[in-house]
């Protein structure tokens, strides 16, 4: 897949061939023009890999060229060996024709699939569109039976990326995402919305300020969460922690 290919993905036997030392996976949705999540979990854990998806290409740009303002920003020497930039969408299903981006002017971090409700439009440009279903087709999860951590910041399509993961939502350990309905236009990304998917999936919520309640209900499980946004864990493989330790980081 020429996706893949200009990501730096090599498959094998139909499997992402990931380098021999990573032992770990995250997915890092939503990069802006920094990936900062995916450059904190990198240095945190020289055994991680990530796959980091940014549709707008200026984006993917400045984080290739490590020329971003903002102070943590991921360095270039991760790219390929720890990271790869994947350029698409993600949604609930394979759009072939691609969709309109709406990318905001002063933030191109806050562009989206959704038409903004108060953000200055920059420019609107067609990106691809895939479903993490698609490409978790690819995923040796042979050799990595569990994804760690996803972290969705899609400005508003967060859900509908969820929906897209059906299939292997029992493959991830932990779910990141932000909750908005209100700053872009036809967002489904509801508190009760989310909070309905994910229950039926047996994925339970880590509330701001019960984490120490949560951890001794659990305890024995290894599971530190220093997360900003509303954070899931997947109760049919919490056993998983009792034999190594979930780092669970998210800011902004």
């Amino acid at each position: 897949m020429e996706l893949f290919e200009e990501a730096g993905l090599i498959l094998d036997n139909g499997k992402f061939n990931f380098p021999e030392a990573v032992e770990r996976v995250k997915i890092d949705i939503g990069l802006s023009v920094n990936a900062p999540q995916s450059q904190a979990w990198i240095t945190a854990d020289p055994g991680l890999f990530v796959l980091g998806f940014e549709p707008v290409k200026s984006n993917l740009d400045q984080i290739k060229a490590a020329s971003s303002d903002w102070e943590l920003k991921l360095s270039s020497e991760f790219i390929g060996s720890q990271i790869a930039l994947l350029r698409t969408a993600l949604f609930s299903r394979h759009i072939p024709e691609g969709l309109a981006m709406y990318v905001t002017k002063d933030d191109p971090g806050c562009s989206s699939l959704l038409e903004p409700t108060s953000f200055e439009i920059d420019r609107v440009e067609r990106v691809s569109v895939r479903s993490l279903n698609e490409i978790l087709e690819y995923f040796p999860f042979d050799r990595i039976p569990l994804i760690d951590h996803v972290k969705i910041d899609a400005q508003g399509a967060d859900f509908e990326i969820l929906a897209g993961a059906t299939s292997y939502l029992d493959r991830i350990f932990a779910v990141t995402l932000e909750m908005d309905t209100q700053e872009y236009q036809k967002s489904t990304n509801s508190h009760e919305h989310v909070q309905q998917f994910m229950a039926l999936n047996n994925f339970v919520l880590v509330k701001p300020g019960l984490l120490r309640h949560f951890i001794y209900l659990m305890r024995g499980y290894r599971i530190d969460v220093e997360t900003e946004d509303p954070t899931y864990i997947n109760l049919n493989q919490i056993k998983t922690s009792r034999s190594r330790r979930f780092f669970l980081y998210q800011r902004g």
